[in-house]
Protein backbone atom coordinates (compact mmCIF):
# COMPACT_ATOMS: atom_id res chain seq x y z
CA UNK A 1 0.00 0.00 0.00
CA UNK A 2 2.94 2.35 0.67
CA UNK A 3 4.05 1.97 -2.95
CA UNK A 4 0.57 2.30 -4.42
CA UNK A 5 -0.15 5.64 -2.78
CA UNK A 6 2.43 7.60 -4.83
CA UNK A 7 1.16 5.96 -8.02
CA UNK A 8 -2.44 6.90 -7.27
CA UNK A 9 -1.33 10.42 -6.42
CA UNK A 10 0.52 10.75 -9.72
CA UNK A 11 -2.40 9.57 -11.82
CA UNK A 12 -4.74 11.96 -10.03
CA UNK A 13 -2.30 14.82 -10.50
CA UNK A 14 -1.89 13.97 -14.17
CA UNK A 15 -5.66 14.07 -14.64
CA UNK A 16 -5.85 17.39 -12.81
CA UNK A 17 -3.03 19.06 -14.75
CA UNK A 18 -4.49 18.00 -18.09
CA UNK A 19 -8.10 18.63 -17.14
CA UNK A 20 -8.27 21.43 -19.68
CA UNK A 21 -7.63 19.05 -22.57
CA UNK A 22 -10.70 18.42 -24.70
CA UNK A 23 -11.50 15.13 -26.43
CA UNK A 24 -10.46 14.60 -30.03
CA UNK A 25 -13.04 15.85 -32.55
CA UNK A 26 -15.40 12.99 -33.20
CA UNK A 27 -15.59 13.85 -36.89
CA UNK A 28 -11.89 13.09 -37.46
CA UNK A 29 -11.16 9.80 -39.19
CA UNK A 30 -8.55 7.24 -38.23
CA UNK A 31 -6.31 8.46 -41.08
CA UNK A 32 -6.02 11.84 -39.36
CA UNK A 33 -5.01 10.45 -35.98
CA UNK A 34 -1.33 10.50 -35.01
CA UNK A 35 -0.61 8.38 -31.94
CA UNK A 36 2.79 7.87 -30.29
CA UNK A 37 3.96 6.82 -26.82
CA UNK A 38 6.38 8.99 -24.83
CA UNK A 39 7.78 8.80 -21.30
CA UNK A 40 9.40 10.87 -18.60
CA UNK A 41 11.49 9.84 -15.61
CA UNK A 42 9.70 9.96 -12.27
CA UNK A 43 12.87 11.03 -10.48
CA UNK A 44 15.54 13.56 -11.33
CA UNK A 45 17.90 11.89 -8.84
CA UNK A 46 18.19 8.10 -9.31
CA UNK A 47 17.67 6.15 -6.10
CA UNK A 48 15.86 8.90 -4.23
CA UNK A 49 12.77 7.84 -2.28
CA UNK A 50 9.59 9.38 -3.67
CA UNK A 51 6.91 10.72 -1.33
CA UNK A 52 3.30 11.46 -2.34
CA UNK A 53 3.84 15.19 -1.86
CA UNK A 54 7.08 15.24 -3.85
CA UNK A 55 7.29 17.77 -6.70
CA UNK A 56 8.87 15.13 -8.96
CA UNK A 57 5.35 14.05 -9.92
CA UNK A 58 4.51 17.48 -11.25
CA UNK A 59 7.97 17.61 -12.82
CA UNK A 60 7.27 14.45 -14.85
CA UNK A 61 3.97 15.79 -16.17
CA UNK A 62 5.44 19.17 -17.07
CA UNK A 63 8.35 17.53 -18.90
CA UNK A 64 5.91 15.59 -21.08
CA UNK A 65 3.87 18.70 -21.80
CA UNK A 66 7.03 20.43 -23.07
CA UNK A 67 8.22 17.42 -25.06
CA UNK A 68 4.92 16.65 -26.82
CA UNK A 69 4.72 19.76 -29.08
CA UNK A 70 8.39 19.42 -30.06
CA UNK A 71 7.97 15.83 -31.28
CA UNK A 72 4.61 16.44 -32.93
CA UNK A 73 5.89 19.47 -34.85
CA UNK A 74 8.64 17.28 -36.29
CA UNK A 75 6.13 14.59 -37.31
CA UNK A 76 3.35 16.86 -38.58
CA UNK A 77 5.14 19.83 -40.17
CA UNK A 78 8.78 18.77 -40.34
CA UNK A 79 11.94 20.74 -39.56
CA UNK A 80 13.94 23.05 -41.80
CA UNK A 81 17.69 22.72 -41.38
CA UNK A 82 20.99 24.22 -42.42
CA UNK A 83 24.18 22.19 -42.23
CA UNK A 84 27.78 23.33 -42.79
CA UNK A 85 30.34 20.50 -42.79
CA UNK A 86 33.63 21.08 -41.03
CA UNK A 87 36.62 21.77 -43.29
CA UNK A 88 40.04 21.95 -41.67
CA UNK A 89 41.74 23.20 -44.83
CA UNK A 90 39.41 26.20 -44.97
CA UNK A 91 39.30 26.61 -41.19
CA UNK A 92 35.54 26.04 -41.19
CA UNK A 93 33.82 24.55 -38.14
CA UNK A 94 30.81 22.27 -38.39
CA UNK A 95 27.53 24.11 -37.90
CA UNK A 96 23.98 22.84 -37.69
CA UNK A 97 20.63 24.40 -36.88
CA UNK A 98 17.01 23.35 -37.30
CA UNK A 99 13.63 24.99 -36.77
CA UNK A 100 10.04 23.75 -37.10
CA UNK A 101 8.36 24.60 -40.38
CA UNK A 102 5.34 25.53 -38.30
CA UNK A 103 4.35 25.36 -34.63
CA UNK A 104 1.34 24.05 -32.73
CA UNK A 105 -0.85 26.55 -30.87
CA UNK A 106 -0.58 26.71 -27.11
CA UNK A 107 -3.22 24.56 -25.35
CA UNK A 108 -4.04 22.90 -28.67
CA UNK A 109 -7.40 21.13 -28.33
CA UNK A 110 -6.39 18.62 -31.01
CA UNK A 111 -3.80 17.15 -28.62
CA UNK A 112 -4.84 14.58 -26.04
CA UNK A 113 -2.88 12.54 -23.48
CA UNK A 114 -4.17 8.99 -23.11
CA UNK A 115 -3.62 5.83 -21.06
CA UNK A 116 -1.02 6.93 -18.49
CA UNK A 117 0.95 4.17 -16.80
CA UNK A 118 3.99 3.76 -14.57
CA UNK A 119 6.70 1.23 -15.33
CA UNK A 120 10.33 0.95 -14.22
CA UNK A 121 10.29 4.38 -12.54
CA UNK A 122 9.02 6.01 -15.73
CA UNK A 123 5.74 7.69 -16.49
CA UNK A 124 4.38 6.67 -19.91
CA UNK A 125 1.54 8.27 -21.84
CA UNK A 126 0.12 8.06 -25.35
CA UNK A 127 -0.02 11.29 -27.33
CA UNK A 128 -2.94 11.51 -29.72
CA UNK A 129 -3.19 14.32 -32.25
CA UNK A 130 -6.02 14.78 -34.75
CA UNK A 131 -4.59 16.37 -37.88
CA UNK A 132 -6.60 19.13 -39.52
CA UNK A 133 -7.45 18.80 -43.25
CA UNK A 134 -4.52 21.11 -44.04
CA UNK A 135 -2.15 18.97 -41.98
CA UNK A 136 -3.44 15.82 -43.65
CA UNK A 137 -2.82 17.40 -47.07
CA UNK A 138 0.75 18.15 -46.00
CA UNK A 139 1.22 14.52 -44.97
CA UNK A 140 -0.08 13.33 -48.33
CA UNK A 141 2.32 15.71 -50.08
CA UNK A 142 5.25 14.09 -48.24
CA UNK A 143 3.86 10.63 -49.04
CA UNK A 144 3.39 11.42 -52.74
CA UNK A 145 7.12 11.84 -53.41
CA UNK A 146 9.79 9.20 -52.94
CA UNK A 147 12.07 11.11 -50.59
CA UNK A 148 15.29 9.48 -49.40
CA UNK A 149 15.13 8.05 -45.90
CA UNK A 150 17.93 8.97 -43.51
CA UNK A 151 18.65 7.80 -39.97
CA UNK A 152 20.78 8.98 -37.09
CA UNK A 153 21.55 8.50 -33.40
CA UNK A 154 22.13 11.30 -30.91
CA UNK A 155 22.79 11.75 -27.19
CA UNK A 156 21.92 14.31 -24.52
CA UNK A 157 22.50 14.38 -20.78
CA UNK A 158 19.75 12.93 -18.58
CA UNK A 159 20.52 15.61 -15.99
CA UNK A 160 19.31 18.23 -18.51
CA UNK A 161 15.76 16.85 -18.53
CA UNK A 162 13.71 17.63 -21.63
CA UNK A 163 16.55 19.81 -22.94
CA UNK A 164 18.70 16.67 -22.96
CA UNK A 165 16.12 14.84 -25.08
CA UNK A 166 15.94 17.73 -27.54
CA UNK A 167 19.75 17.72 -27.74
CA UNK A 168 19.66 13.99 -28.52
CA UNK A 169 17.16 14.66 -31.32
CA UNK A 170 19.29 17.46 -32.73
CA UNK A 171 22.42 15.32 -32.68
CA UNK A 172 20.56 12.44 -34.36
CA UNK A 173 19.31 14.74 -37.11
CA UNK A 174 22.76 16.24 -37.65
CA UNK A 175 24.33 12.79 -37.87
CA UNK A 176 21.70 11.70 -40.40
CA UNK A 177 22.25 14.77 -42.61
CA UNK A 178 26.04 14.47 -42.30
CA UNK A 179 25.99 10.82 -43.41
CA UNK A 180 23.76 11.67 -46.35
CA UNK A 181 26.03 14.55 -47.43
CA UNK A 182 29.11 12.33 -47.31
CA UNK A 183 27.42 9.85 -49.59
CA UNK A 184 26.22 12.14 -52.38
CA UNK A 185 28.92 14.79 -52.79
CA UNK A 186 32.36 14.04 -54.21
CA UNK A 187 33.54 17.49 -53.12
CA UNK A 188 32.57 18.70 -49.67
CA UNK A 189 29.78 21.30 -49.98
CA UNK A 190 29.85 24.66 -48.25
CA UNK A 191 26.31 24.26 -46.96
CA UNK A 192 23.25 22.02 -47.30
CA UNK A 193 19.76 23.42 -46.77
CA UNK A 194 16.60 21.36 -46.68
CA UNK A 195 13.79 19.89 -44.61
CA UNK A 196 13.07 16.61 -42.87
CA UNK A 197 9.95 14.88 -41.63
CA UNK A 198 10.28 12.76 -38.51
CA UNK A 199 8.80 9.33 -39.23
CA UNK A 200 7.89 6.32 -37.12
CA UNK A 201 7.73 6.41 -33.33
CA UNK A 202 11.05 7.81 -32.09
CA UNK A 203 13.13 5.36 -30.05
CA UNK A 204 14.48 6.88 -26.85
CA UNK A 205 16.45 5.11 -24.13
CA UNK A 206 19.04 5.84 -21.44
CA UNK A 207 22.66 4.73 -21.75
CA UNK A 208 25.35 5.66 -19.19
CA UNK A 209 23.61 8.84 -18.02
CA UNK A 210 22.62 9.99 -21.51
CA UNK A 211 19.33 10.03 -23.36
CA UNK A 212 19.93 8.24 -26.66
CA UNK A 213 17.58 8.81 -29.58
CA UNK A 214 17.39 6.64 -32.72
CA UNK A 215 15.46 8.61 -35.35
CA UNK A 216 14.32 8.14 -38.94
CA UNK A 217 13.47 10.94 -41.36
CA UNK A 218 12.32 11.66 -44.88
CA UNK A 219 14.76 14.14 -46.41
CA UNK A 220 13.90 16.95 -48.80
CA UNK A 221 17.06 18.61 -50.09
CA UNK A 222 16.43 22.26 -50.86
CA UNK A 223 19.87 23.53 -51.87
CA UNK A 224 23.45 22.29 -51.91
CA UNK A 225 25.84 25.24 -51.96
CA UNK A 226 29.37 24.44 -53.24
CA UNK A 227 32.51 26.35 -52.45
CA UNK A 228 33.21 28.92 -55.15
CA UNK A 229 36.45 28.28 -57.03
CA UNK A 230 38.71 31.25 -57.66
Amino acid sequence: MERRLPIIFLLLLFSFVLAGQTPLPQTEGAENLLRIEVWSLLETEPGREIEPSDIFYEHSVNELKKLAPFILEGMIFGWDFSYTPSDSQRNVQEYFEFTPKSTLPKNDDRLSFKDPRIENERFYVWLEYARSPVMLAQKKAWDSVVYPKISGTGRGRVSDGTAGIITAYEQALKQAVRSYAQGIERNKPKEIQGAVLLIKTPRLYIDSGFYTADLDFFLQVGKIIPYTLY
